[in-house]
């Protein structure tokens, strides 16, 4: 019987804010400004190594377990509150956790100047506000109340991650490192 020995590690990387043009943003909107700071509470998870047998299965796939982290946005003036996620796309369109896996994000518990707010997926603006979302790599969401972008200087969120591996993903001969990074960058 082969055992299985890995090492398990989630990274997350933050960059400066992304300057990219949305096209639902009217003209007379300012850019973002670029001493808006985009921060996490612990930016690297690390699961140590695991054997197959330690990873929990629900059914169809294993995990180390969920993590959460504290996201934070900070900006000296006012402004719409946009984000991207970015990083190696899975065959599903997730964030891909080593070769094969994936990694399950979900963000909640949304605040802007300390009101609870709801999140709208803004690349599909049909779908109504909702107090979570599931991310997947380029997925860009803004704080909303009733479709429309909201305005603020302090916003804040939960970000649930779990990274997700399939049989064989699981099944290896020797260590291996199964690692995600992403970032989280401001829109304007």
């Amino acid at each position: 019987m082969k055992s299985l020995l890995s090492l398990l590690a989630l990274s997350v990387m933050l960059i400066k804010p992304l300057h990219a043009a949305a096209p639902e943003v009217p003209q007379q909107i300012m850019p973002i400004d670029p001493r808006c700071s985009v921060s996490v509470g612990n930016s690297n998870i690390d699961y140590g190594r695991q054997s197959r047998g330690q990873l929990q299965y629900n059914g169809s796939t294993y995990t180390p377990g969920k993590r959460v982290m504290s996201l934070s946005v900070v900006c000296p003036f006012a402004q719409p509150i946009k984000l991207v996620i970015q990083g190696d796309r899975a065959a599903d369109g997730s964030l891909r956790y080593g070769d094969k896996g994936r990694l399950k994000v979900k963000i909640s518990d949304a605040r802007l100047d300390g009101q609870p707010v709801q999140l709208s997926d803004i690349a599909d603006g049909k779908k109504a506000a909702q107090s979570e979302l599931v991310l997947k790599a380029d997925s860009r969401f803004a704080a909303s109340a009733n479709g429309l972008p909201l305005s603020g200087k302090s916003f804040s969120a939960r970000l649930e991650l779990e990274p997700e591996l399939s049989m064989d993903a699981a099944t290896v001969d020797n260590s291996t490192q199964f690692e995600s990074r992403f970032s989280l960058d401001m829109l304007n």
